[in-house]
């Protein structure tokens, strides 16, 4: 395990870690959406973490906790997920994959990465698409972590760099596409 992909590889793992150490990133509400929904955000937050800011552009404020916090419809399901530039791809926890139908078999979990729980391998899927409001990417790569392993959804570059603009200001997260 040499080179760019070995540094890839541990920046996932460190991610990884780091997201799970710091589990209990702020829920939100999902805004009002034209796609029928199939499902209810678990929590409403008192203050939106987010707010749109035209078609195609998202602006996320920074929760008490420094994260970007946010609810994604991936597969038209809602998951609350933390924006996260230091991952390389999304990252799902077992449980939420499988809230998305997304089971994979034993065999399918092949790429190692690092957890609070050590090294573990992890199952590379492609999901359909992920929204955060107005902005939607199609066929973006994720992982699906062992069952227990992540306890927070991660928004990675696997998302983000198919994305015009992702700029920090100050508290805010802005995302354009």
């Amino acid at each position: 395990m040499t080179g760019f992909g070995a540094m890839q590889r541990f920046v996932l793992v460190l991610v990884l870690i780091i997201a799970a150490a710091l589990a209990g990133p702020t829920l939100v509400q999902w805004g009002v959406d034209a796609l029928p929904q199939t499902e209810e955000p678990a929590k409403v937050a008192a203050k939106p973490a987010y707010r749109p800011s035209g078609y195609g552009t998202v602006v996320l404020d920074a929760g008490d906790n420094g994260h970007f916090a946010a609810v994604a419809r991936i597969n038209n399901r809602f998951i609350d997920v933390i924006v996260d530039t230091g991952a390389t791809a999304v990252a799902l926890p077992y449980e939420e994959a499988a809230r998305l139908g997304l089971r994979p078999g034993n065999s399918e979990f092949t790429v190692e990465i690092s957890t609070a729980n050590g090294i573990q391998k992890s199952a590379p899927v492609t999901l359909r698409e992920v929204r955060i409001d107005t902005i939607r990417v199609y066929d973006v790569p994720a992982l699906i972590a062992p069952r227990g392993a992540l306890s927070s959804a991660l928004l990675g570059m696997s998302f983000l760099r198919q994305l015009k603009n992702v700029e920090m200001r100050g508290g805010e997260l802005v995302m354009q596409q």
